[in-house]
Protein backbone atom coordinates (compact mmCIF):
# COMPACT_ATOMS: atom_id res chain seq x y z
CA UNK A 1 0.00 0.00 0.00
CA UNK A 2 1.58 3.60 -1.02
CA UNK A 3 0.50 5.10 2.08
CA UNK A 4 2.17 2.20 4.15
CA UNK A 5 5.45 3.09 2.47
CA UNK A 6 5.55 6.14 2.86
CA UNK A 7 5.18 5.88 6.93
CA UNK A 8 8.05 3.24 6.10
CA UNK A 9 10.34 5.34 4.01
CA UNK A 10 9.41 8.69 3.80
CA UNK A 11 11.58 9.55 1.42
CA UNK A 12 9.97 13.35 1.44
CA UNK A 13 10.65 14.10 5.22
CA UNK A 14 14.43 13.11 5.05
CA UNK A 15 15.62 15.20 7.70
CA UNK A 16 16.45 13.56 11.11
CA UNK A 17 14.11 15.11 13.61
CA UNK A 18 15.32 15.98 17.14
CA UNK A 19 15.64 13.59 19.84
CA UNK A 20 12.44 12.72 22.08
CA UNK A 21 13.72 13.34 25.63
CA UNK A 22 16.27 15.74 27.43
CA UNK A 23 15.36 18.81 29.53
CA UNK A 24 13.82 22.17 28.55
CA UNK A 25 16.08 24.57 27.41
CA UNK A 26 15.50 28.12 26.56
CA UNK A 27 13.24 29.11 23.66
CA UNK A 28 12.15 25.49 23.61
CA UNK A 29 8.81 23.80 22.60
CA UNK A 30 8.48 20.73 24.84
CA UNK A 31 5.58 18.37 22.06
CA UNK A 32 4.16 15.70 23.65
CA UNK A 33 3.38 12.67 21.25
CA UNK A 34 2.10 9.68 21.12
CA UNK A 35 5.10 7.14 19.81
CA UNK A 36 2.69 4.75 17.81
CA UNK A 37 0.41 6.37 15.87
CA UNK A 38 1.66 6.01 12.77
CA UNK A 39 1.35 8.06 10.37
CA UNK A 40 0.35 11.21 12.76
CA UNK A 41 3.23 10.63 15.12
CA UNK A 42 5.55 7.96 15.81
CA UNK A 43 9.31 6.59 17.01
CA UNK A 44 11.43 5.71 13.60
CA UNK A 45 13.49 2.67 13.86
CA UNK A 46 16.34 4.75 14.60
CA UNK A 47 14.43 6.04 17.64
CA UNK A 48 13.63 9.51 16.08
CA UNK A 49 10.35 11.28 15.90
CA UNK A 50 8.86 11.41 12.93
CA UNK A 51 5.39 11.85 11.30
CA UNK A 52 2.77 14.24 9.94
CA UNK A 53 1.93 16.01 13.07
CA UNK A 54 5.39 15.80 14.23
CA UNK A 55 6.95 17.37 10.50
CA UNK A 56 3.83 19.96 11.09
CA UNK A 57 4.83 20.80 14.56
CA UNK A 58 8.96 21.34 12.93
CA UNK A 59 7.57 23.89 10.87
CA UNK A 60 5.33 25.93 12.82
CA UNK A 61 8.17 25.85 15.76
CA UNK A 62 10.81 27.06 13.06
CA UNK A 63 8.37 30.21 12.06
CA UNK A 64 7.43 30.62 16.00
CA UNK A 65 11.72 30.74 16.78
CA UNK A 66 11.51 27.97 18.83
CA UNK A 67 13.09 24.27 18.90
CA UNK A 68 10.85 21.55 19.53
CA UNK A 69 11.87 18.86 21.96
CA UNK A 70 9.57 15.92 22.23
CA UNK A 71 8.47 13.61 25.19
CA UNK A 72 6.70 10.41 24.41
CA UNK A 73 3.04 10.44 26.28
CA UNK A 74 0.57 7.62 27.01
CA UNK A 75 -2.83 7.76 26.07
CA UNK A 76 -3.71 7.13 29.53
CA UNK A 77 -1.06 9.85 30.70
CA UNK A 78 -2.41 12.55 28.09
CA UNK A 79 -5.18 14.71 30.09
CA UNK A 80 -2.68 14.70 33.29
CA UNK A 81 0.48 15.96 31.01
CA UNK A 82 -1.31 18.69 29.48
CA UNK A 83 -3.68 20.18 32.25
CA UNK A 84 -0.39 19.99 34.71
CA UNK A 85 1.41 21.65 31.60
CA UNK A 86 4.12 19.13 31.98
CA UNK A 87 4.09 19.88 27.92
CA UNK A 88 3.35 23.03 25.85
CA UNK A 89 1.47 21.26 23.62
CA UNK A 90 0.40 17.78 22.22
CA UNK A 91 0.22 15.86 18.81
CA UNK A 92 -1.00 12.22 17.53
CA UNK A 93 -4.56 11.60 15.72
CA UNK A 94 -5.97 13.98 18.20
CA UNK A 95 -10.11 15.64 18.02
CA UNK A 96 -11.94 17.79 20.36
CA UNK A 97 -13.74 14.76 22.00
CA UNK A 98 -10.50 13.53 23.07
CA UNK A 99 -10.01 16.39 25.66
CA UNK A 100 -10.98 18.07 28.85
CA UNK A 101 -12.74 21.22 27.91
CA UNK A 102 -10.18 23.21 29.63
CA UNK A 103 -7.25 22.25 27.11
CA UNK A 104 -6.68 24.97 24.24
CA UNK A 105 -6.75 24.06 20.72
CA UNK A 106 -5.24 25.07 17.24
CA UNK A 107 -7.35 25.53 14.23
CA UNK A 108 -7.69 22.41 12.70
CA UNK A 109 -5.30 21.51 9.83
CA UNK A 110 -6.88 17.72 8.64
CA UNK A 111 -9.96 16.26 7.70
CA UNK A 112 -10.68 13.10 9.12
CA UNK A 113 -13.62 12.17 8.38
CA UNK A 114 -15.26 8.84 8.04
CA UNK A 115 -16.53 8.47 4.27
CA UNK A 116 -17.68 5.62 2.38
CA UNK A 117 -15.59 4.53 -0.17
CA UNK A 118 -17.51 2.69 -3.35
CA UNK A 119 -16.99 1.10 -6.79
CA UNK A 120 -17.87 3.54 -9.30
CA UNK A 121 -21.41 3.48 -10.78
CA UNK A 122 -22.90 2.61 -7.64
CA UNK A 123 -26.10 4.56 -6.66
CA UNK A 124 -26.38 5.13 -2.99
CA UNK A 125 -27.65 8.83 -1.25
CA UNK A 126 -27.79 8.10 2.30
CA UNK A 127 -26.68 5.70 4.76
CA UNK A 128 -30.03 4.07 4.74
CA UNK A 129 -29.10 2.75 1.22
CA UNK A 130 -26.78 0.47 2.76
CA UNK A 131 -29.11 -1.50 3.86
CA UNK A 132 -28.59 -5.18 3.62
CA UNK A 133 -25.38 -4.24 1.94
CA UNK A 134 -21.74 -5.20 3.39
CA UNK A 135 -19.64 -2.29 4.35
CA UNK A 136 -15.64 -3.42 5.66
CA UNK A 137 -14.37 -1.29 8.69
CA UNK A 138 -10.70 -2.08 10.33
CA UNK A 139 -11.44 -3.63 14.18
CA UNK A 140 -10.75 -1.14 16.61
CA UNK A 141 -10.64 1.92 14.03
CA UNK A 142 -12.64 4.96 14.75
CA UNK A 143 -15.14 3.23 12.75
CA UNK A 144 -15.44 0.70 14.93
CA UNK A 145 -16.18 2.70 17.83
CA UNK A 146 -18.69 4.84 15.89
CA UNK A 147 -20.38 1.56 15.09
CA UNK A 148 -20.87 0.95 18.81
CA UNK A 149 -22.14 4.71 19.49
CA UNK A 150 -25.97 4.09 20.37
CA UNK A 151 -26.98 6.54 18.49
CA UNK A 152 -25.31 5.08 14.90
CA UNK A 153 -27.30 1.69 16.19
CA UNK A 154 -30.44 2.30 14.48
CA UNK A 155 -28.72 3.34 11.34
CA UNK A 156 -25.79 0.27 11.44
CA UNK A 157 -28.01 -2.59 12.72
CA UNK A 158 -29.35 -3.01 8.88
CA UNK A 159 -25.69 -3.51 7.56
CA UNK A 160 -23.45 -6.79 6.86
CA UNK A 161 -20.25 -5.63 8.66
CA UNK A 162 -16.99 -6.96 7.55
CA UNK A 163 -13.86 -6.99 9.75
CA UNK A 164 -10.50 -6.46 8.29
CA UNK A 165 -6.73 -6.08 9.54
CA UNK A 166 -5.92 -6.38 5.87
CA UNK A 167 -5.40 -3.45 3.32
CA UNK A 168 -4.80 -5.14 0.00
CA UNK A 169 -7.74 -7.94 1.47
CA UNK A 170 -10.23 -5.44 1.89
CA UNK A 171 -9.28 -3.56 -1.78
CA UNK A 172 -9.92 -7.05 -3.59
CA UNK A 173 -13.33 -7.61 -1.48
CA UNK A 174 -14.27 -4.40 -2.48
CA UNK A 175 -13.11 -4.85 -6.50
CA UNK A 176 -14.59 -8.00 -6.83
CA UNK A 177 -17.88 -6.75 -5.54
CA UNK A 178 -17.41 -9.34 -2.63
CA UNK A 179 -18.44 -6.51 -0.27
CA UNK A 180 -20.06 -3.41 -1.09
CA UNK A 181 -18.66 -0.10 1.03
CA UNK A 182 -15.60 0.19 3.02
CA UNK A 183 -16.13 2.93 5.70
CA UNK A 184 -12.71 4.66 6.28
CA UNK A 185 -10.90 8.05 6.76
CA UNK A 186 -10.72 10.45 3.93
CA UNK A 187 -7.20 10.52 3.96
CA UNK A 188 -6.92 6.57 3.57
CA UNK A 189 -9.62 6.51 0.98
CA UNK A 190 -8.41 9.81 -1.22
CA UNK A 191 -5.33 6.94 -1.35
CA UNK A 192 -7.22 4.08 -2.24
CA UNK A 193 -8.92 6.14 -5.39
CA UNK A 194 -5.19 7.56 -6.35
CA UNK A 195 -4.06 3.66 -6.80
CA UNK A 196 -7.42 2.78 -8.77
CA UNK A 197 -9.12 5.81 -10.08
CA UNK A 198 -11.60 4.23 -13.00
CA UNK A 199 -12.98 1.28 -10.32
CA UNK A 200 -13.20 3.43 -7.08
CA UNK A 201 -14.49 6.78 -5.94
CA UNK A 202 -16.42 7.93 -2.29
CA UNK A 203 -19.63 9.32 -1.70
CA UNK A 204 -20.74 12.69 -0.88
CA UNK A 205 -22.26 11.12 2.35
CA UNK A 206 -20.26 11.87 5.32
CA UNK A 207 -20.75 9.24 8.37
CA UNK A 208 -18.88 11.35 10.78
CA UNK A 209 -17.22 14.36 10.22
CA UNK A 210 -14.07 15.13 12.67
CA UNK A 211 -10.57 17.59 12.36
CA UNK A 212 -7.29 16.83 13.60
CA UNK A 213 -6.53 19.33 15.92
CA UNK A 214 -3.07 20.48 18.15
CA UNK A 215 -3.95 20.86 22.17
CA UNK A 216 -2.37 23.13 24.09
CA UNK A 217 -1.63 23.45 27.96
CA UNK A 218 -4.69 25.85 29.45
CA UNK A 219 -3.65 29.20 29.79
CA UNK A 220 -1.31 29.56 27.03
CA UNK A 221 -3.68 31.11 24.50
CA UNK A 222 -0.05 33.18 23.32
CA UNK A 223 1.02 30.08 22.29
CA UNK A 224 -1.85 28.79 20.45
CA UNK A 225 -2.54 32.27 18.65
CA UNK A 226 1.24 32.22 17.80
CA UNK A 227 0.27 28.61 16.03
CA UNK A 228 -2.15 29.39 14.53
CA UNK A 229 -0.43 32.18 13.16
CA UNK A 230 2.07 29.94 11.82
CA UNK A 231 -0.35 27.24 10.14
CA UNK A 232 -1.76 30.02 8.54
CA UNK A 233 1.52 31.10 6.85
CA UNK A 234 2.37 27.28 6.40
CA UNK A 235 -0.56 27.48 4.45
CA UNK A 236 -0.04 30.19 2.55
CA UNK A 237 3.01 29.49 1.61
CA UNK A 238 2.18 26.03 0.34
CA UNK A 239 4.01 24.04 3.05
CA UNK A 240 0.99 22.89 4.62
CA UNK A 241 -0.09 20.86 1.59
CA UNK A 242 3.26 20.17 0.16
CA UNK A 243 3.72 18.56 4.05
CA UNK A 244 0.20 16.64 3.69
CA UNK A 245 0.54 15.29 0.03
CA UNK A 246 4.07 14.10 1.15
CA UNK A 247 2.21 11.94 3.67
CA UNK A 248 -0.99 11.08 2.38
CA UNK A 249 -0.64 11.81 -1.54
CA UNK A 250 -3.73 14.38 -1.71
CA UNK A 251 -4.61 17.92 0.84
CA UNK A 252 -6.36 16.69 3.15
CA UNK A 253 -8.09 19.99 3.83
CA UNK A 254 -7.45 22.91 1.66
CA UNK A 255 -8.94 25.51 4.19
CA UNK A 256 -7.94 25.90 7.75
CA UNK A 257 -11.13 26.00 9.57
CA UNK A 258 -11.25 27.86 13.12
CA UNK A 259 -12.54 26.49 16.37
CA UNK A 260 -13.38 23.06 15.22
Amino acid sequence: MKTLRRILFPLLLAVLLTGCQGEPEANTLVVGFIPDAAPFSYLNEEGFCTGFEIELVEQAAAKMGLEPQYTAVSWEDLHSSITDAQIDLFVGYLSKKDLPDEVLLSESYLDNSQVFLVRKNESYETTLDFSGKTITIFKDSLADQLLQWEYQKNITDTWVIQFSENTETALEDLLSGQTDAWLAPLYSVEDYIEQHPEELTRLEIVFYEEKLVTAFAPNREDLVERYNSSLRELQAEGKLSEIALGWFGFDPLTDLIHNP
